[in-house]
């Protein structure tokens, strides 16, 4: 039997995948949630680190835009919990911050963050950026 180039694989299906915002700015959580929903993501939203955790540990989500900066936990504590959490499927966790210093970044990624992305960028350089993550095929 002869296969196609593309048979057998599947293309990328934004909906199958789930993004929690950890963001206490209302502005920029609303943007982010608006841009990622139109490009068919399913997106949770947390104003605070304690929300962060919890949503993390009661909802399956595959990946958390996490920024440091919180009203009550800072990012890397959140980040150190969440990926500390006894559970199958521990998310991807990028941190999503205005802060561009490059001990701010190690501090992120010895937190446990996967990568660091500072806010400065389009809606669409966003979503490629998630989905260089989600779709390893990609």
């Amino acid at each position: 039997m002869i296969l196609s180039p593309t048979e057998g694989l599947t293309e990328f299906n934004p909906s199958q995948f789930w993004i929690l915002v950890v963001e206490d700015y209302p502005d920029t959580l609303n943007l982010a949630k608006q841009v990622l929903e139109r490009k068919g993501f399913n997106v949770l939203q947390a104003s605070t680190g304690q929300q962060g955790i919890d949503l993390a540990y009661e909802n399956d989500v595959d990946l958390v835009l996490l920024d440091i900066k919180l009203p009550d936990i800072i990012g890397f504590d959140v980040c150190s919990r969440i990926k500390g959490m006894d559970k199958v499927k521990i998310p991807i966790v990028i941190f999503f911050t205005v802060l561009s210093l490059n001990a701010d970044r190690q501090r992120a990624l010895e937190a446990g963050g996967d990568d660091y992305l500072e806010k400065h960028l389009n809606g669409d350089d966003l979503v490629s950026f998630i989905k260089k993550w989600l779709d390893p095929d990609g």
